[in-house]
Protein backbone atom coordinates (compact mmCIF):
# COMPACT_ATOMS: atom_id res chain seq x y z
CA UNK A 1 0.00 0.00 0.00
CA UNK A 2 2.99 2.62 0.56
CA UNK A 3 4.59 1.63 -2.24
CA UNK A 4 1.40 2.56 -4.11
CA UNK A 5 0.75 5.52 -2.58
CA UNK A 6 4.21 6.48 -3.79
CA UNK A 7 3.82 5.70 -7.37
CA UNK A 8 0.33 7.46 -7.65
CA UNK A 9 1.63 10.19 -6.38
CA UNK A 10 4.66 10.23 -8.89
CA UNK A 11 2.24 9.98 -11.49
CA UNK A 12 0.06 13.13 -10.19
CA UNK A 13 3.12 15.25 -10.37
CA UNK A 14 3.85 13.49 -13.56
CA UNK A 15 7.64 12.81 -12.47
CA UNK A 16 9.21 9.57 -12.16
CA UNK A 17 9.08 7.47 -8.70
CA UNK A 18 12.68 8.45 -8.22
CA UNK A 19 12.57 12.02 -8.84
CA UNK A 20 9.37 11.86 -6.25
CA UNK A 21 11.22 10.00 -3.68
CA UNK A 22 14.25 12.52 -3.95
CA UNK A 23 11.50 15.14 -3.26
CA UNK A 24 10.54 12.88 0.00
CA UNK A 25 13.89 13.06 1.35
CA UNK A 26 14.68 16.50 0.61
CA UNK A 27 17.54 15.60 -1.48
CA UNK A 28 18.45 18.30 -4.69
CA UNK A 29 16.89 16.84 -7.59
CA UNK A 30 19.26 18.09 -10.15
CA UNK A 31 21.44 15.42 -10.34
CA UNK A 32 21.25 11.53 -9.07
CA UNK A 33 23.60 9.02 -8.41
CA UNK A 34 23.07 5.21 -10.61
CA UNK A 35 24.43 2.94 -7.78
CA UNK A 36 26.92 0.49 -7.84
CA UNK A 37 25.05 -2.87 -8.20
CA UNK A 38 26.34 -6.02 -5.35
CA UNK A 39 25.61 -9.16 -8.26
CA UNK A 40 25.48 -12.29 -6.74
CA UNK A 41 27.25 -15.26 -8.52
CA UNK A 42 27.59 -18.02 -6.10
CA UNK A 43 24.35 -19.07 -3.49
CA UNK A 44 24.88 -21.11 -0.04
CA UNK A 45 23.35 -21.59 3.00
CA UNK A 46 19.58 -21.52 2.25
CA UNK A 47 19.75 -20.02 -0.62
CA UNK A 48 21.61 -22.95 -2.36
CA UNK A 49 21.26 -26.64 -2.56
CA UNK A 50 25.32 -27.20 -1.99
CA UNK A 51 27.15 -27.49 1.37
CA UNK A 52 28.51 -23.99 1.22
CA UNK A 53 27.80 -22.38 4.91
CA UNK A 54 28.04 -18.30 3.08
CA UNK A 55 24.54 -17.65 1.83
CA UNK A 56 25.77 -15.29 -1.22
CA UNK A 57 28.96 -14.36 -3.09
CA UNK A 58 28.75 -11.39 -4.92
CA UNK A 59 31.21 -8.73 -6.80
CA UNK A 60 30.62 -5.34 -7.30
CA UNK A 61 32.11 -3.78 -10.71
CA UNK A 62 33.43 -0.57 -9.33
CA UNK A 63 35.94 -0.13 -11.88
CA UNK A 64 33.29 0.21 -14.64
CA UNK A 65 32.48 3.64 -16.14
CA UNK A 66 28.51 3.72 -16.41
CA UNK A 67 25.60 1.37 -14.70
CA UNK A 68 25.73 -0.67 -18.54
CA UNK A 69 29.10 -1.40 -18.36
CA UNK A 70 29.45 -3.02 -14.94
CA UNK A 71 26.51 -4.62 -15.46
CA UNK A 72 28.23 -5.96 -19.08
CA UNK A 73 31.24 -6.99 -16.70
CA UNK A 74 29.73 -9.30 -14.53
CA UNK A 75 27.39 -10.98 -17.42
CA UNK A 76 31.11 -11.69 -18.86
CA UNK A 77 32.30 -13.15 -15.63
CA UNK A 78 29.18 -15.14 -14.79
CA UNK A 79 29.35 -17.24 -17.84
CA UNK A 80 33.36 -17.79 -17.37
CA UNK A 81 32.43 -18.62 -13.56
CA UNK A 82 29.73 -21.03 -14.84
CA UNK A 83 32.57 -22.99 -17.22
CA UNK A 84 35.43 -23.03 -14.15
CA UNK A 85 32.50 -23.79 -11.30
CA UNK A 86 31.66 -26.86 -13.77
CA UNK A 87 34.83 -28.31 -13.96
CA UNK A 88 35.71 -27.62 -10.62
CA UNK A 89 33.36 -29.02 -8.47
CA UNK A 90 31.14 -30.92 -11.39
CA UNK A 91 28.34 -29.52 -13.34
CA UNK A 92 25.48 -29.80 -10.57
CA UNK A 93 27.71 -27.02 -8.97
CA UNK A 94 26.10 -24.57 -11.68
CA UNK A 95 22.30 -25.40 -10.60
CA UNK A 96 20.28 -21.99 -9.84
CA UNK A 97 19.79 -20.42 -6.11
CA UNK A 98 17.25 -18.40 -4.99
CA UNK A 99 19.01 -14.94 -6.12
CA UNK A 100 20.36 -16.41 -9.10
CA UNK A 101 23.91 -17.06 -8.55
CA UNK A 102 24.83 -20.65 -8.68
CA UNK A 103 23.64 -22.79 -5.87
CA UNK A 104 24.80 -26.22 -6.15
CA UNK A 105 28.51 -25.63 -5.07
CA UNK A 106 29.73 -28.55 -2.72
CA UNK A 107 33.03 -27.05 -1.47
CA UNK A 108 34.14 -24.27 1.34
CA UNK A 109 34.39 -20.58 1.36
CA UNK A 110 37.83 -20.10 0.29
CA UNK A 111 37.55 -22.49 -2.36
CA UNK A 112 34.79 -20.32 -4.10
CA UNK A 113 36.98 -17.21 -3.51
CA UNK A 114 39.50 -19.02 -4.83
CA UNK A 115 37.37 -20.00 -8.16
CA UNK A 116 35.63 -16.65 -8.13
CA UNK A 117 39.48 -14.85 -8.44
CA UNK A 118 40.34 -16.83 -11.09
CA UNK A 119 36.99 -15.89 -13.38
CA UNK A 120 37.60 -12.29 -12.86
CA UNK A 121 40.92 -12.84 -14.18
CA UNK A 122 40.21 -15.18 -16.85
CA UNK A 123 37.98 -12.60 -18.42
CA UNK A 124 40.21 -10.09 -18.40
CA UNK A 125 39.45 -7.95 -14.80
CA UNK A 126 41.50 -7.06 -12.18
CA UNK A 127 40.17 -8.41 -8.60
CA UNK A 128 40.81 -5.61 -6.35
CA UNK A 129 40.99 -2.56 -8.54
CA UNK A 130 38.16 -3.03 -11.03
CA UNK A 131 36.34 -5.22 -9.55
CA UNK A 132 36.02 -6.02 -5.36
CA UNK A 133 34.03 -8.90 -3.33
CA UNK A 134 31.03 -9.04 -1.27
CA UNK A 135 29.34 -11.12 1.31
CA UNK A 136 26.12 -11.90 2.72
CA UNK A 137 27.32 -14.80 5.43
CA UNK A 138 23.49 -14.35 7.30
CA UNK A 139 25.70 -15.62 10.38
CA UNK A 140 22.78 -16.49 12.06
CA UNK A 141 21.11 -19.29 9.95
CA UNK A 142 24.59 -21.29 10.84
CA UNK A 143 24.69 -20.20 14.83
CA UNK A 144 23.54 -22.76 17.38
CA UNK A 145 22.04 -21.28 20.16
CA UNK A 146 21.75 -24.30 22.51
CA UNK A 147 25.72 -24.95 21.92
CA UNK A 148 26.59 -20.98 21.19
CA UNK A 149 28.86 -21.98 18.28
CA UNK A 150 28.85 -21.28 14.58
CA UNK A 151 28.73 -23.97 11.93
CA UNK A 152 31.13 -22.77 9.47
CA UNK A 153 32.67 -24.99 6.73
CA UNK A 154 32.22 -28.47 8.79
CA UNK A 155 33.91 -26.83 11.90
CA UNK A 156 32.28 -25.87 15.42
CA UNK A 157 33.54 -22.13 16.20
CA UNK A 158 33.46 -19.74 18.70
CA UNK A 159 32.40 -16.06 18.33
CA UNK A 160 35.71 -15.44 18.92
CA UNK A 161 37.06 -17.47 16.29
CA UNK A 162 34.25 -16.80 14.27
CA UNK A 163 35.82 -13.03 14.53
CA UNK A 164 39.51 -14.07 13.74
CA UNK A 165 38.14 -16.04 10.99
CA UNK A 166 36.59 -12.94 8.97
CA UNK A 167 39.65 -11.13 10.15
CA UNK A 168 41.52 -13.03 8.45
CA UNK A 169 39.66 -13.26 5.21
CA UNK A 170 39.32 -10.03 4.75
CA UNK A 171 43.34 -9.61 4.65
CA UNK A 172 43.19 -12.67 2.41
CA UNK A 173 40.83 -11.44 -0.31
CA UNK A 174 39.55 -7.99 -1.57
CA UNK A 175 35.98 -8.12 0.41
CA UNK A 176 34.84 -4.58 0.45
CA UNK A 177 31.64 -5.25 2.07
CA UNK A 178 30.95 -8.17 4.66
CA UNK A 179 26.62 -8.69 5.91
CA UNK A 180 25.68 -10.34 8.84
CA UNK A 181 28.89 -11.95 10.29
CA UNK A 182 27.52 -12.55 13.33
CA UNK A 183 24.51 -13.56 15.04
CA UNK A 184 22.02 -11.24 15.02
CA UNK A 185 21.60 -10.74 18.76
CA UNK A 186 24.87 -10.65 19.52
CA UNK A 187 25.54 -6.80 19.29
CA UNK A 188 28.60 -7.19 22.24
CA UNK A 189 30.07 -9.64 19.12
CA UNK A 190 28.99 -7.30 16.14
CA UNK A 191 31.13 -3.68 17.89
CA UNK A 192 34.27 -6.06 18.49
CA UNK A 193 34.53 -7.17 14.92
CA UNK A 194 33.44 -4.13 13.28
CA UNK A 195 36.69 -2.18 15.42
CA UNK A 196 38.87 -4.87 14.73
CA UNK A 197 38.30 -5.00 11.14
CA UNK A 198 38.12 -1.13 10.81
CA UNK A 199 37.56 1.59 8.12
CA UNK A 200 38.42 -0.76 5.00
CA UNK A 201 35.74 -3.14 4.84
CA UNK A 202 31.96 -1.96 5.44
CA UNK A 203 29.85 -4.43 7.96
CA UNK A 204 26.38 -4.37 6.94
CA UNK A 205 23.43 -4.94 9.09
CA UNK A 206 20.59 -6.98 7.73
CA UNK A 207 19.39 -9.49 10.03
CA UNK A 208 20.86 -6.92 13.06
CA UNK A 209 18.55 -3.83 11.59
CA UNK A 210 15.75 -5.48 10.09
CA UNK A 211 15.21 -1.74 8.39
CA UNK A 212 13.99 -0.53 12.15
CA UNK A 213 14.72 3.09 12.62
CA UNK A 214 14.75 1.94 16.25
CA UNK A 215 17.28 -0.40 15.68
CA UNK A 216 19.53 1.18 13.73
CA UNK A 217 19.58 4.64 15.75
CA UNK A 218 20.69 2.25 18.26
CA UNK A 219 23.15 0.37 16.19
CA UNK A 220 24.59 3.29 15.41
CA UNK A 221 25.06 5.09 18.41
CA UNK A 222 27.06 2.05 20.15
CA UNK A 223 28.83 1.55 16.61
CA UNK A 224 28.29 -2.11 16.31
CA UNK A 225 28.11 -1.98 12.03
CA UNK A 226 29.58 0.31 9.82
CA UNK A 227 26.37 -0.41 6.80
CA UNK A 228 23.05 -0.31 6.90
CA UNK A 229 20.52 -2.36 4.44
CA UNK A 230 17.26 -0.98 3.38
CA UNK A 231 14.13 -3.06 2.45
CA UNK A 232 11.02 -1.56 2.14
CA UNK A 233 8.80 -4.48 2.83
CA UNK A 234 10.76 -5.61 5.37
CA UNK A 235 10.17 -2.49 7.64
CA UNK A 236 6.44 -2.21 6.18
CA UNK A 237 6.30 1.12 4.75
CA UNK A 238 8.41 3.41 2.76
CA UNK A 239 8.39 5.81 5.24
CA UNK A 240 10.47 4.04 7.70
CA UNK A 241 12.81 3.52 4.91
CA UNK A 242 13.14 6.75 4.24
CA UNK A 243 13.37 7.32 7.96
CA UNK A 244 16.01 4.79 8.25
CA UNK A 245 17.88 5.97 4.96
CA UNK A 246 18.16 9.55 6.68
CA UNK A 247 19.20 8.15 10.56
CA UNK A 248 22.18 6.44 7.99
CA UNK A 249 22.66 9.88 6.39
CA UNK A 250 23.31 11.44 9.54
CA UNK A 251 25.53 9.68 11.09
CA UNK A 252 27.37 9.81 7.18
CA UNK A 253 26.88 6.05 7.72
CA UNK A 254 26.29 3.66 3.52
CA UNK A 255 23.43 2.06 3.34
CA UNK A 256 22.63 -0.50 0.23
CA UNK A 257 18.88 -0.72 -1.11
CA UNK A 258 17.97 -4.33 -1.16
CA UNK A 259 15.93 -6.73 -2.86
CA UNK A 260 14.43 -9.91 -0.72
CA UNK A 261 14.99 -13.44 -1.60
CA UNK A 262 11.93 -14.06 -2.56
CA UNK A 263 11.26 -11.38 -5.39
CA UNK A 264 8.81 -9.92 -8.63
CA UNK A 265 9.21 -8.17 -11.30
CA UNK A 266 8.39 -5.09 -9.32
CA UNK A 267 11.29 -2.44 -9.99
CA UNK A 268 10.69 0.28 -7.08
CA UNK A 269 13.82 -0.51 -5.52
CA UNK A 270 15.75 0.55 -8.41
CA UNK A 271 13.82 3.79 -7.76
CA UNK A 272 14.20 4.15 -4.46
CA UNK A 273 18.08 3.91 -5.05
CA UNK A 274 18.30 6.38 -7.53
CA UNK A 275 16.11 8.92 -5.54
CA UNK A 276 17.75 8.47 -2.13
CA UNK A 277 21.16 8.73 -4.46
CA UNK A 278 22.39 6.13 -1.29
CA UNK A 279 25.39 4.56 -4.22
CA UNK A 280 24.92 0.86 -3.83
CA UNK A 281 21.85 -1.86 -4.24
CA UNK A 282 21.82 -5.29 -4.06
CA UNK A 283 19.30 -7.03 -6.40
CA UNK A 284 20.68 -10.64 -6.88
CA UNK A 285 22.29 -11.90 -10.21
CA UNK A 286 22.31 -11.11 -14.06
CA UNK A 287 19.64 -13.79 -14.47
CA UNK A 288 16.13 -14.53 -13.30
CA UNK A 289 13.84 -12.35 -14.62
CA UNK A 290 13.10 -10.94 -11.12
CA UNK A 291 16.29 -9.98 -10.69
CA UNK A 292 16.94 -8.98 -14.08
CA UNK A 293 14.04 -6.13 -14.35
CA UNK A 294 15.74 -4.20 -11.43
CA UNK A 295 18.84 -4.21 -13.45
CA UNK A 296 16.76 -2.99 -16.62
CA UNK A 297 14.73 -0.45 -15.05
CA UNK A 298 18.31 1.07 -14.18
CA UNK A 299 19.88 0.96 -17.17
CA UNK A 300 16.73 2.93 -18.54
CA UNK A 301 16.41 5.28 -15.58
CA UNK A 302 20.66 6.15 -16.44
CA UNK A 303 19.66 6.75 -20.12
CA UNK A 304 17.10 8.71 -19.04
CA UNK A 305 19.18 11.35 -16.93
CA UNK A 306 21.61 11.92 -19.38
CA UNK A 307 24.38 13.44 -17.82
CA UNK A 308 22.27 14.68 -14.69
CA UNK A 309 23.54 11.04 -13.32
CA UNK A 310 26.63 9.96 -12.01
CA UNK A 311 27.65 6.32 -11.91
CA UNK A 312 29.18 5.77 -8.47
CA UNK A 313 31.98 3.54 -9.16
CA UNK A 314 34.68 3.37 -6.99
CA UNK A 315 33.30 6.58 -4.52
CA UNK A 316 30.37 4.01 -3.56
CA UNK A 317 31.51 4.63 0.33
CA UNK A 318 31.12 8.64 0.15
CA UNK A 319 30.08 10.00 -2.82
CA UNK A 320 26.59 9.63 -1.97
CA UNK A 321 27.38 12.20 1.29
CA UNK A 322 27.94 15.04 -1.56
CA UNK A 323 24.42 14.70 -3.40
CA UNK A 324 22.65 16.95 -0.57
Amino acid sequence: MSLACAKAAAASQGVPLFKHIARLVGRKEDRYLIPLPMCNLVNGGKHGAGTLTIQEFMLQPLGAKTFGEAIRWVCEIYYTLKNLLSKTFGENATLIGDEGGFGGVKGETRDVLNVLEKAVEETGYSLGEEVVIALDAAASEFYDPSSRVYQLDGKNLAVDELIDFWVGLVEEYPIKSLEDPINQDDWKSWKKLTQRIGDGVIIVGDDLLTTSPKRIRRALEERVCSGILLKPNQVGTLTECLEAFKLGKLWGTPSVVSHRSGETEDTTISHISVGLSNGQIKTGSVVRSERNAKYNELLRIEEFLGDKARFVGEGFRDVWKDMW
